[in-house]
């Protein structure tokens, strides 16, 4: 499968980092004009001027009209572009798995959703099982839909996201797991803890309005913990 990247890697840092920021701001507050974006980012309207053209001319926004306002010009409306490309979600259960599409600007495409019959065994077995059913989903998708930047997988238990490991499920792996997914799968594969991701989830895009700071409880199986503050994930010391 072919590897897509958000951003291009040749690029400086400092410009990746105000891009990503930039992307992000879009995602989480909505469509906005440029002067919005100068005002949170505390960036000069040719510095976001620019980079917004950069991100228009990489297709990952696109202007969507004037800002309606009495007198003086109207300015640009920009947002994420949602057919930019896409990023598939996993989520392992322990009788099954629910896999999902969302598109660039973070809306989920019902239609090419499906949970699939799927019983977790710590096993190298179980674990080619599921490389196998991923697999399969990504070569199947639509080619409007191919453009896949991601894959994020969530599991029960203790995860490291930022390395990508797992300590609970599917542990005999030598290397990091997010990092195996990756190369068994050709795409970029990002790993996180169930409950962190869901309450993540409804930070974004569920029952959350307004709050930054959020706890958020999950009863499953088990009983987890997702605590947000300020926006941001708490992953604790461990």
């Amino acid at each position: 499968m072919k590897t897509y990247s958000v951003i291009q890697s040749e690029e400086s840092s400092k410009t990746i980092s105000i891009k990503r920021k930039i992307l992000q701001s879009y995602l989480t507050n909505g469509n906005s004009t440029i002067a919005d974006i100068c005002k949170e980012m505390e960036l000069s309207v040719p510095t976001v001027t620019k980079l917004i053209g950069e991100l228009q001319e990489e297709q990952l926004i696109k202007e969507f009209g004037k800002l309606d306002r009495n007198g003086g010009r109207r300015p640009s409306v920009y947002g994420l572009n949602p057919e930019a490309g896409y990023f598939v979600g996993v989520e392992i259960m322990n009788d099954h798995l629910n896999i999902g599409v969302v598109d660039f600007s973070g809306h989920y495409i019902k239609e090419l959703g499906k949970t699939v019959s799927f019983t977790v065994e710590n096993t190298s077995r179980n674990f080619e099982a599921l490389c196998v059913i991923i697999s399969d989903f990504l070569e199947g998708l639509p080619e409007q839909y191919a453009r896949v930047f991601n894959v994020g997988i969530t599991i029960s238990g203790r995860v490291n996201p930022e390395e990508g490991l797992s300590y609970t499920l599917y542990d005999f792996v030598e290397e990091p797991l997010a990092k195996v997914l990756s190369e068994r799968l050709g795409v970029k594969v990002l790993l996180d803890n169930d409950t962190r991701a869901m309450g993540y989830g409804e930070f974004h895009h569920g029952v959350v309005d307004k709050e930054k700071n959020v706890i958020f409880l999950n009863f499953c199986w088990g009983f987890g913990i997702s605590i947000i503050i300020d926006g941001v994930p708490y992953f604790g010391k461990s």
